[in-house]
């Protein structure tokens, strides 16, 4: 776990001097995505476009993330009216 945040640190950080490079971007799309923080990966990614310009990348990667996120939110919403509507009864 240390080493994981010990990576965003370092990441980050060079994310801030450096700029979005391609290399250190992906790194932290991945962490963030294993890590279910998925507004700061849409973050990252909003920096790798404005860091490439590349367009067509930049809209299969976000349309990937919205895709995701909505079915894990649609998974998790019935979940939960699955559960209440069982403990109303």
């Amino acid at each position: 776990m240390n080493d994981k945040k010990e990576a965003i640190r370092q990441l980050e950080s060079s994310r801030r001097i450096d700029g979005c490079e391609v290399e250190t971007c992906t790194a932290l799309v991945d962490i963030y995505a294993q890590d279910g923080r998925y507004s700061d990966m849409i973050d990252v990614y909003e920096s790798l476009f404005e860091a490439t310009k590349e367009k067509n990348l930049s809209r299969k990667k976000a349309l990937g993330v919205y895709v995701f996120f909505k079915k894990t939110m649609t998974r998790r919403s019935n979940f939960y009216k699955n559960t209440h509507t069982m403990t109303m009864r």
